[in-house]
This record gives structure tokens, C-alpha cells and sequence, in this order.
């Protein structure tokens, strides 16, 4: 796993297995009750504990994956984009996409709710 540091983004669970993601705002030196202060709630408390990290990134893409919600979207699949004709590996970016056909991706995340976490909060009817 990435060194954690502040600014990065996480990707962590919670006991019943729900997954988050979180901004890192703080990594105080007391640990009583979390080693990382984030930006927003979990469970009414804004702090978690690194083993509770599953991943880390400096991009808030690379935690994203299929199932996922971005900006209300259902994430169908997650492959790389080019920024250049120049196909090669140094050029390729990771963008999630809402169709399989890969016609529409999305660049700019204004919101994500992890499969997870919409799993545990919604109701089927019966």
C-alpha cells in the first residue's frame, strides 16, 4: 500500500464490510481513536483506523471501481484512455465508463457512492 499522507484519498471499510471514500485531512501523532482524520463522516466519527485502508491514491479515479455511482452514474466498466495518438502505456489515464461500448466516460467527479454503500442503504420491496 501507498505511504498515506494528507491530501491522498482512501478507499476503506468499515466492520460490516462497507466501503468508503475519504479525503485525508489529518494524521495526528495520538492513535486512541483512529490514525486518520478524514473529511467526512463514517458512522458519525471522522477518524479511521489504518488497517481499515484498502487503498490509497493522490487521484481520487483510481479508487473507483465497477458497481460504483460516480456523479449518479452506475460504473459498467473501467479500462484506460490515451491522451495522445501515441498508444503507450506512459500516456494512458484511468477512466471509468457508464456503458460498455465505452462511448460515455466520465471526466470530471463531482460525486461517488461506493456499491457498498448503496447496498446498505437501500430498500427492496417485496
Amino acid at each position: 500500500m501507498k505511504e498515506l499522507k494528507v491530501g491522498n484519498y482512501i478507499r476503506s471499510k468499515d466492520k460490516k464490510g462497507v466501503q468508503y471514500i475519504r479525503k485525508i485531512i489529518d494524521l495526528p501523532k495520538d492513535t486512541r481513536y483512529g490514525s486518520i482524520v478524514v473529511d467526512k463522516d463514517i458512522h458519525n466519527v471522522k477518524w479511521i483506523s489504518k488497517k481499515n485502508v484498502l487503498k490509497v491514491s493522490e487521484n481520487i479515479i483510481d479508487l473507483i471501481e465497477v458497481g460504483d455511482y460516480v456523479n449518479g452514474y452506475l460504473v459498467k466498466d473501467i479500462d484506460y484512455a490515451f491522451d495522445d495518438v501515441v498508444m503507450n502505456n506512459k500516456n494512458a489515464r484511468r477512466v471509468p465508463y457508464i456503458d460498455c461500448n465505452k462511448n460515455n466516460y466520465i471526466e470530471d467527479i463531482k460525486s461517488i457512492v461506493t456499491k457498498e454503500q448503496f447496498e446498505s442503504v437501500k430498500y427492496e420491496v417485496e
